[in-house]
């Protein structure tokens, strides 16, 4: 007998419940709103944290000058400070769970409404007070932007006489332009109290200090900024004879120094052997890279150069040179190194302008009696590659280079060494160049620039 099949049947309205893949969107969906949600609630509580932290700062800043403004004229000043008095130039301060730093800058300010010093007999017109509070952003790790309250303070009734000069402090970049913001540190130990204050220039690069106390070479002035340079006076102790000595204020009258910054830069060396035409790179090169400028002289006149350092390249042939101010430098080699310069790109003298990153190749030989580094440009003094140099000595000596190009260490620059002493005669020849002849007198090792007119 034939098995009967059996069959189920469904409701049609019952339900199937969810495949994976359903449940794994769904999941997605919950957790994407979820991390929305919840960085919409971070951020609505850092927002708050921040508006208390910074209410706390704006009240401290608002108690800070209301201490001030209840003090006799004669008091407002900080303890380091000109005028000074009785407030800290700096405090740290915890307030409502926050830290802070309170920094308080004091000083007189000559009012241009009855002319300025030396016209004004007295530019002690009255006193300007500046409360900054800071406090660290404890997510970003990094000081937030300051509560700044400024205000100004006059004495009761006339203003009076107060002893002593003013001392300007002007700051400008390299192109001679007005600096603002710029840092100056000013110190004065050889009066009592000491002065020691750090202050900002104004819009105009000025720090104008009236009511100065008067002494002869005794404010150290140091100027600088975030990723500047620095320039300073000098005292005898440190230069023989400095360019810019410790500032001398005279009573009732102006004393200013003008300061140049601008922004540091940095160069990366490689240094490299030539072997014929060949250039290797080569390890532990001792080198030694030295600034025109100069920050005075010595006792016997010579010049003391404000960058003047020594260095060695890495296991890879490289040295990271950082924070150079911007200058003209040249780079020279050790004598104990027994090697010299056979090509450098780019030329030398290296300029190096504010704010640049540069690269520099150099390669050396060892050191021979008699040597010549030709260095071939055009008259706007940019290098010139293949040129053609013949080099020739009576009676049988005759010898060609050719410059290289570009992207190589003798960019622009033909080498001669194991040379004889003596007068040679040379040849230049490029063909968008007319030709060059002359002599070259040869003793020692030299470097030359020989300068190619276009045709």
């Amino acid at each position: 007998m034939p098995k009967k099949k059996s069959f189920l049947f469904y409701p049609q309205n019952q339900k199937r419940g969810f495949t994976l893949i359903e449940i794994l969107i769904a999941t997605a969906i919950f957790l994407i709103l979820a991390n929305a949600i919840f960085s919409l609630s971070t951020g609505v509580y850092d927002l708050i944290a921040l508006s208390r932290i910074r209410t706390s700062a704006r009240n401290l800043a608002k108690a800070k000058l209301e201490t001030i403004l209840n003090l006799p004229y004669a008091q407002v000043g900080t303890t380091t400070g000109i005028p000074n008095g009785v407030i800290p130039e700096f405090e740290n301060v915890t307030l409502n769970g926050g830290d802070f730093k309170v920094y308080t800058f004091i000083s007189y300010i000559d009012d241009p409404f009855d002319e300025n010093s030396p016209t004004d007999l007295l530019p002690t017109d009255y006193k300007q007070v500046r409360v900054e509070v800071h406090w660290q952003n404890s997510k970003l790790k990094k000081m937030t932007d300051p509560i700044v309250l400024i205000t100004n303070i006059a004495p009761q009734g006339m203003e009076t006489a107060v002893n002593g000069g003013t001392l300007s402090i002007f700051v400008i970049n390299a192109m001679a332009k007005p600096l603002t913001q710029a840092q100056v540190h000013i110190v004065n130990t050889t009066i009592t109290p000491n002065i020691n204050l750090t202050l900002k220039t104004n819009d105009q690069g000025l720090v104008l200090l009236p009511g100065a106390p008067v002494c002869s070479t005794c404010y150290q002035v140091i100027v600088t900024k975030e990723g500047y340079s620095t320039d300073r006076t000098y005292a005898t102790t440190e230069v023989d004879n400095p360019d810019k000595k410790y500032i001398t204020v005279v009573d009732k009258q102006v004393s200013q120094m003008t300061f140049i910054i601008d922004q540091l830069s940095n160069v990366t060396i490689d240094s490299f052997a030539k072997s014929n035409d060949t250039f290797i790179s080569i390890p532990n090169s001792q080198f030694r890279i030295t600034g025109t400028k100069t920050i005075g002289t010595t006792m016997d006149g010579d010049p003391v150069y404000k960058y003047d350092q020594t260095f060695t390249t890495n296991s890879a042939g490289k040295y990271s040179l950082t924070n150079l101010e911007w200058d003209n430098y040249i780079i020279t080699i050790p004598d104990n190194e027994n090697k010299i310069i056979a090509a450098i790109n780019p030329h030398l003298p290296l300029v190096i302008n504010p704010g640049e990153n540069l690269e520099l190749k150099y390669a050396l030989v060892p050191k021979t009696t008699n040597s010549i580094l030709i260095k071939i440009e055009n008259t706007n003094s940019e290098p010139i590659g293949s040129v053609s140099t013949l080099l020739h000595l009576n009676p049988n000596f005759n010898f060609t280079n050719v410059s290289g190009m570009e992207d190589e260490v003798n960019f622009g620059q033909v080498f001669f060494n194991n040379l004889s002493t003596g007068t040679y005669t040379f040849t230049l020849d490029h063909s968008d160049y007319k030709t060059k002849t002359g002599e070259i007198s040869i003793s020692n090792n030299l470097m030359d620039t020989l300068i190619l007119e276009a045709k």
